[in-house]
């Protein structure tokens, strides 16, 4: 009988301390935004500077046989792709 009076005591605190308590809602925080309208116009600002350009990769192309090159089915530097009749 006194373990079923402690057991019952016990639950009774246990689901008391469980049960949520009451707050006050926390408000949400101030945000504040700049808006600006939007403008179209031309870039001012203008960079000059001295570069250069490495291909990906490249590949020298020599030929089995010689003889004079009749005809050019690319321009020097033009971008190719496998399997594409250079000469």
């Amino acid at each position: 009988m006194f373990r079923a009076k402690v057991f019952i005591l016990a639950s009774g605190l246990l689901a008391w301390s469980c049960t949520a308590k009451k707050t006050e809602p926390e408000s949400a925080p101030v945000v504040t935004v700049d808006v600006a309208p939007v403008v179209n116009s031309k870039i001012q600002l203008k960079i000059v500077g001295d570069a250069v350009l490495y291909p990906l990769q490249q590949a020298a192309i020599a030929p089995k046989i010689s003889a004079p090159i009749k005809n050019f089915h690319v321009d020097r530097g033009a971008r190719v792709r496998a399997g594409q009749l250079l000469t």
